[in-house]
Formats: structure tokens, C-alpha cells, sequence
């Protein structure tokens, strides 16, 4: 009568400290509670997992663009009411996106944020100052130079290699390769580019190499308004989300907070219930009858 009740109490004893033990010694960040317990740390928002939103299609880096109506262009949107409320806030024209490792998306960010202030009548520039793996000119079907690294060395008007790549968004490409000089980066033809285009446009958003990599991130935060941190899920741990947090404190940029790309939905979660509805949602659009009127719902 007592071996078999001791024995269950004990199997899930055991397998309770086990469940326990797995989650202290894992240090990723696995969604925005993990960023929340950390400290100096302010959310902008998340972004969930591409695969598990059956909406969006074509590729992340504009799926705004071509999955409106799907639930990441929904969390882009989120993210650019509070990226504006803090940017107009603070009187910000340019803003740097820094990953902390590589593929954590801060390409993504760039381009769909991009695409979303653009949509609000907002005149964005997005500039691809990663020297090192440029890519915002594979995604707009453009040339990669010549760009930015031209300009820096007075190869190249800077009027003449802005490209309109949609309505209100234009792109300034990387550059020739032979001609992208990462020192440039933190030289006063830099600043002097940035203060130009401040009078140009409403916003300016770039890219740059992952922080761990490169040092261009902490040069450019030395001469833009502003920054964001992006970090990935399941992907990049707490201490290293927080050492390059701290890294930034002191740059003269506005550190305006932490997006966390890639959150996957777990098992009946809120993320999973909210993709769910949302996907429903849309897809009835126009079915069983005529639409809801404007403002309803």
C-alpha cells in the first residue's frame, strides 16, 4: 500500500525537477517574457514565426507588402505605432537596426517597417549601410551599387543613387563592393549624409552588420538619432541579449527598445489562438453576405 504511492511521488518528483532544471539551464529567449524579466530592457514588440502564419507568403523581408492582411503584417503594425509615438516623441529622423547575431532579422525589420510607415504617407529612406553582407538591393530587384560606400568616397551624387522602390519608400544601396570602405562609416561624410537626408525625408532607417560581428553598429549609433535592437527566438540567450543592450547604453543614439523576431506559438497559446482567429477572420471576408460596415467589429 505504500511502495506504489511512494513510487508515483517520487516519478513525479523526479520529473517535475527535471522540467525545472531544463528551463534554468536554458538560456535562449523564447519570447518576450524572458525579455521582460531582464533588466534596462524595453519591448517594442514580436514578430511571430513566418511558417506558422498560413496567410503570409512570398518572402519575410516584404511580407508586408505582399501579405497585408496576414498576422506579422498586423505585428508590424503594432510596432510602428509605438516606433513613431517614440521616434516623433524624441524628435528622430534616422534610425539604426542592430542584430545582436546574424539572421536574428534586422533586415526584416528594416524593409517591412519600411514598407509599414510608407503606407501612412511617411517619406522613408531605408539605407543599407551593412558593408560587410548587404542585402536590401536583392530584395527591391536593384543593383547593389551604386550606393552609399560610392557617395562616402565622393565616387557618386548621393541624388543620383536614390531609388524610388515604392510609393513614399526609396532605397540607397550599399554600394559598389570595391568602393564600401567600413571606416566610412564613422567619418563626418556619414553625418553630414544623414543631416542631409533628414531634411529629405520623414524617416530613414538602417541596416547595418550583426553586432557581434562587426563593429560598424556601435560607429553608426554614434551618428544617427536613434537605435533598435532586434534579437530572434530560440536562437539568441539572455546574457548576450543583454550584453549588447548594455553595449549601447551609452551611444548617443536613443536606444527606443527590443524587438523579438521569430516568436514561435505554443501549443493552444495565445500566439497560436490569436493566428488562428486572425487568419479566420480575413478569409470570410465577403463570404455570406456584404461586408461589415466601416468601423464595425
Amino acid at each position: 500500500f505504500m511502495t506504489v504511492p511512494v513510487g508515483l511521488l517520487g516519478m513525479l518528483g523526479l520529473v517535475a525537477g527535471s522540467i525545472l532544471a531544463i528551463e534554468f539551464l536554458d538560456q535562449r529567449v523564447k519570447s518576450t517574457a524572458d525579455l521582460a524579466s531582464m533588466s534596462r530592457v524595453k519591448i517594442m514588440g514580436s514578430v511571430p514565426m513566418a511558417g506558422e502564419d498560413p496567410a503570409a507568403t512570398g518572402k519575410f523581408e516584404t511580407v508586408f507588402r505582399d501579405s497585408d492582411q496576414s498576422v506579422i503584417a498586423e505585428s508590424f503594425r503594432q510596432i510602428r505605432t509605438g516606433l513613431l509615438k517614440a521616434l516623433d516623441e524624441g524628435g528622430h529622423r534616422s534610425c539604426l537596426f542592430v542584430s545582436g547575431m546574424p539572421g536574428a532579422g534586422s533586415t526584416s525589420m528594416v524593409t517591412n517597417l519600411g514598407f509599414a510607415c510608407a503606407g501612412i504617407e511617411r517619406r522613408v529612406l531605408l539605407i543599407d549601410a551593412n558593408f560587410r553582407r548587404p542585402s536590401l538591393h536583392r530584395h527591391f530587384g536593384v543593383d547593389e551599387g551604386p550606393g552609399l560606400g560610392d557617395v562616402l568616397i565622393g565616387e557618386a551624387d548621393l541624388d543620383d543613387v536614390i531609388r524610388e522602390v515604392a510609393p513614399n519608400l526609396s532605397l540607397l544601396t550599399a554600394g559598389t563592393p570595391t568602393h564600401r570602405v567600413f571606416e566610412r562609416l564613422n567619418t563626418q561624410p556619414m553625418t553630414s549624409l544623414l543631416n542631409q537626408m533628414a531634411s529629405a525625408y520623414d524617416l530613414t532607417f538602417l541596416d547595418t552588420a550583426p553586432a557581434v560581428v562587426a563593429g560598424d553598429a556601435k560607429a553608426l549609433a554614434q551618428r544617427c538619432d536613434s537605435l533598435v535592437l532586434v534579437a530572434r527566438a530560440m536562437v539568441e540567450k539572455r546574457g548576450m541579449v543583454s550584453r549588447i543592450n548594455n553595449e549601447f547604453s551609452d551611444s548617443p543614439a536613443t536606444k527606443l527598445g527590443i524587438i523579438l523576431n521569430g516568436v514561435r506559438s505554443a501549443a493552444g497559446g495565445y500566439m497560436k489562438r490569436n493566428i488562428r482567429t486572425s487568419t479566420a477572420y480575413h478569409s470570410s471576408r465577403g463570404k455570406g453576405g456584404s461586408a461589415a460596415p466601416a468601423g464595425s467589429g
